[in-house]
């Protein structure tokens, strides 16, 4: 099991999508900084409205978010992986070779977690500093803990979004089948978080979150609702949250973790039992 998930670490970073994804990210990153920073620094007349919608904390919160920007490129990419271990032959190889489909299932999940990993930070820590270059650290008033907390809301979301291209890929085993499914359910689950501020607002003519969502049921069904909670906020309405804080953070946490194993779970067990044409 250990040479088999080597290997597919060494086929990984041996891979031309891998590095020319790297490449594209850093670009992005540079390139809507850049934007964000003309848009909300100089567009915008009032200085004070500016500093809150850009700074390095808010570039990073919009790097996190998994269905826009760079985010997207992490289900594709797993995707694209995927499938072609199936369509060069390399799964069934290992197989053959006498290999468990336990181990195979694994080692690509293996993969598509330090591929995730790898791009994901590497985005997101470029984006943190050149959104704190050109806007200012702590420009936009969110404290450290919330910061913190956002990014391991991101972390499990993105370990889910890792495990549910997986195992959509195996499943359908075509790019073309795979990627309109996976792309719609996270658009539609980022999106969750939106219609309910706008919901709400519609109700009471007021954004209160703090008493709203933890009575929410998507909090609890929804893996990238508290992420979302953040990056979905366009206005720059960064929550910081003092009602029922527990439950919320417990929501971020184990929501995402829980569906990942799930579709974990039952991704292994249809791997094993499905014939490798």
């Amino acid at each position: 099991m250990f040479r088999i998930m080597t290997a597919s670490l060494y086929k990984l970073f041996r891979d031309t999508t891998f590095k020319v994804t790297l490449i594209i990210g850093v670009a992005l990153a540079v390139f809507t900084n850049l934007l964000y920073f003309v848009i909300f620094r100089i567009a915008i007349d009032t200085p004070e409205i500016g500093n809150s919608l850009f700074s390095g904390e808010t570039a990073l919160i919009n790097s996190l978010n998994p269905t826009s920007n760079f985010g997207l490129t992490v289900p594709i990419n797993l995707v694209v992986f995927t499938i072609g271990e199936f369509t060069y032959g390399t799964i069934r190889n290992k197989i053959i070779a006498g290999h468990k489909r336990s181990s195979i299932y694994f080692s690509l999940l293996l993969t598509g977690f330090v591929f995730t990993v790898i791009l994901m930070t590497a985005y997101s820590l470029l984006s943190w500093a050149l959104g704190s270059a050109l806007g200012g650290m702590h420009a936009a008033n969110v404290s450290g803990e919330t910061i913190g907390f956002v990014i391991l809301y991101g972390f499990c979301s993105y370990i889910f979004v890792m495990v549910l291209s997986v195992f959509v890929a195996t499943l359908i085993r075509s790019i073309g089948g795979s990627l309109p499914i996976i792309i719609l359910m996270l658009i539609f689950m980022g999106l969750v978080p939106t219609f309910t501020i706008i919901g709400k607002s519609f109700e009471q003519g007021d954004v209160t979150l703090l008493t709203y969502l933890p009575s929410h049921i998507a909090m609890w069904i929804d893996p990238l609702f508290m992420l979302g909670v953040y990056t979905s906020n366009i206005m720059g309405l960064l929550i910081t949250t003092t009602e029922n804080a527990t439950e919320m953070i417990l929501a971020g946490i184990l929501v995402p973790i829980f569906w990942a194993f799930v579709f974990g779970f039952v991704g292994l067990k249809l791997f094993q039992y499905r014939d490798i044409k």
